[in-house]
Parts: C-alpha cells; structure tokens; sequence
C-alpha cells in the first residue's frame, strides 16, 4: 500500500502520527491487539532463549561459563515475563515500554558476556545470533520506534565494544560482525518507520471516511431540516399553525374524489369572525392577532381529530368533514359557535367576547365540485351574517 501524498505532512519522521491526540486515538484502537501480540511475543522469545543455555553447554567449556549464562538467560525469562505481565494488566504506557526496553536490553547484555567466552574459546570464528536478535526486535516487537530502536542500539554498542576489546575475535570477523549489526538497524528501522506510516494511515483513512461520513450525514439531516422547512411553509399558515388555503384546497380535492367514488358523505365550513375589523381598529392587529390564535385552539378542540381545519383568509377558517352529512355539519357548527361565545379571549388590555358567523354545506348534485361547495358554504356564510351574525346557516336555507 502506498501512502497517499496528501497525509505524508501527517507524521513525524519516525512514522508516527504529529498529532498527540491522533496518536492516542491510535493506539486506543489497535491497544488490545498489540498487547496480545507482545504477550505471545515475550512468552515465547524469553522461553526460546532461555533454552539457548542448551547449546551453551556443549559450546563453552568452562562450568562457571554456563552456570553465569544460566543466570543472565534465567533473568532474561523472568524479564520477559513480567513485559507479558505488563502487556496483560496494562495499556499501552510508558511503564510497559520501559520494561519491554528493559527485558530486549537484559538480552543485549547477556549476548555481549557470551560473546566474550565464545570468541575466547578455541571454536575460532563463529557467527553471532546478536544481530538476528536485533532484527526480531524489529520486525515483531514494533509497537513503538523507541521500544525497538532503543535496545537495538544498545545491544549493537556493548556487542561492537566487546569484541574490540573484551574479546580475541579477528578484526575481519569484527568488523563483519558489526556490519551485519549495521545492516539489521538500518533494515529494521526502514521496516518500524514503513510499518508505523502505512498502519496509521490506513487508521487516518478510516477515521476520515468516519469525519466525512459524519459531515455527510450532518449535511443530509441539514438539507432534510430545510426540506421541512419549506414544506411548513408552503403548507402550514405562520401565524396560527394549521393548515393554509392552498394546502387545504389539495387535501379537500383528495377528500372530494374519494366521496364521489364511494358515495360517501363530504361536508364543509365556512368560519368569520364576527366583527373582527372592529377589534384590529380598536386594540390593534397583535390583539387581532390574539383572537385569530385563540379562535384557532377553540375550533380544534371542537372538531373530530379525522377533520381538515385551515386558516382560508383574513378572518376566516375552513373546516372540512369527512364522512358527515349537512345535519351532522350544523350540528358540529353550532357546537363551534357555542363553544366560542362562552369563551372570552384575554389579551393585556382585558378580555374580548367573540362570536363566529358559520356557513355549511354538502356535496350533492348541485354542489359536487370544489368551487360549488365552497361557493355554497359561502352563500350559507352571508345568510348568517344577514341574520345577525353568531349563527350557522346552511345551504338549505339559500
């Protein structure tokens, strides 16, 4: 996987993340399969090397020789395992990077002290696990550049220093030896910083799909909130929440359609109030504004829930009813009407009685398309306000 050019600016030079909290964040991902990867990982590299004491005995010719090396592995286990231990109750911090240091370190110096019996031995020339060690510090203990740098480094220094002047080794040899060491440090830190930039920009990709994810679906419930919007405005009247005039007229073209097929009854309402020019005059058009309001809440409380009220113009309120026929309409627009009368609108100056003048009519054969019944539940309108307002008049009496 190549690196795209745009997150290179996102680390430092040794493959980890500029950001602190970006690093956190990383490490709080991937923490428990890194910590189950360093406890198999020191189990079984302390376990491995401790068993090199094995080879140690037919190699070194001195019992005092083995029993030192049984003691400097025997340590190296016990090291090994309590980096497990750390890595077991543990997050990733720095305590368990320090015993982890710790432990590849012990292996260093162990390394080194059996690099002064071997090369002082009679077996001449031999060639030293030391810097396959090295590389395994690398390539499988790669959690953090320093844990694996760190050690590293200072295995290669006491190892190098050793055979310069601790041991009998050939220059050749040493200078080959240190070589190899060179080699696994270079190699190892190409693969830790290589390994540290392509894991965590595969983590920032994700992270970033997740921000965009989240930016799309803030943008979407954005969009949705001002599709809302609109739809409140083209279909609800601001000032008194319910229904406008050019909504109602689609939902009563539904209704009407509906009765015609299946011969079902269709009544409708034509409310004013009465003398409501008086009141805007006299108090003012946030009084008007009041009624208008507290007219609406008085209606609805006084209409069935399967009911369509709408605001239809100035004063006037529209109401249609489903499945009633025109003695079933009067009856609910007397209700309304009494309803309103026997309730008095408060407003800071006082109280305000209002009365409503209503109109109702039905579909039938004179009155079946949507301008006939409206036209008709407005001639009613204007018998009742003939009559002397606070009424209800219907199409029968036209």
């Amino acid at each position: 996987m190549s690196l795209d050019t745009t997150q290179k600016h996102l680390f430092n030079i040794i493959g980890e993340f500029k950001s602190s909290e970006t690093e956190v964040r990383y490490s709080e991902k991937y923490n428990s399969q890194i910590r189950n990867r360093l406890i198999f990982t020191c189990i079984f590299t302390s376990i491995a090397y401790f068993l090199g004491i094995i080879a140690n005995t037919y190699v070194l010719e001195s019992s005092t020789s083995v029993r030192i090396m049984f003691l400097l592995r025997l340590l190296c286990l016990i090291l090994g395992f309590a980096s497990a231990a750390a890595a077991w109750k543990k997050n990733l911090s720095p305590y368990l990077y320090r015993t982890m240091i710790s432990y590849m370190t012990m292996v260093g110096v162990s390394e080194s002290v059996e690099a002064v019996y071997l090369f002082n031995s009679s077996q001449g020339v031999v060639v030293p696990t030391a810097p396959i060690i090295v590389l395994m510090y690398y390539l499988f203990i790669s959690i953090k550049f320093t844990v694996s740098f760190v050690p590293s480094i200072a295995m290669t220094i006491m190892y190098s220093v050793t055979l310069l002047f601790f041991t009998e080794s050939p220059l050749p040899n040493t200078i080959t030896i240190i070589l190899f060491f060179s080699l696994a440090n270079l190699y190892g830190c190409y693969h830790v910083i290589t390994f540290n930039r392509v894991r965590r920009s595969e983590f920032y990709a994700v992270i970033e799909q997740q921000r965009l994810n989240c930016s799309l679906k803030k943008e979407i419930n954005k969009r949705k909130d001002a599709e809302n919007k609109l739809i409140k405005l083209s279909t609800i009247d601001d000032l008194t929440g319910i229904f406008n005039r050019r909504h109602f007229l689609e939902l009563f073209e539904r209704e009407r359609k509906i009765s015609v097929r299946y011969k079902h009854p269709l009544s409708l309402l034509i409310i004013d109030a009465d003398h409501f020019k008086r009141v805007n005059d006299t108090y003012g058009h946030d009084t008007g504004d009041i009624v208008l309001k507290t007219l609406t809440k008085q209606i609805e409380k006084s209409i069935r829930d399967t009911d369509i009220l709408a605001r239809f113009g100035g004063e006037e309120f529209i109401v249609l009813l489903p499945e009633t026929d025109l003695k079933m309409a009067v009856s609910s627009a007397e209700r309304i009407c009494r309803i309103v009368e026997e309730s008095p609108i408060s407003f800071s100056g006082g109280t305000l009685n209002i009365t409503v003048s209503i109109g109702a009519s039905v579909i039938n054969d004179k009155y079946n398309s949507t301008e006939e019944i409206i036209k008709g539940a407005d001639l009613a309108l204007y018998k009742a306000k003939e009559s002397g307002r606070n009424r209800v008049s219907s199409i029968e009496e036209i």
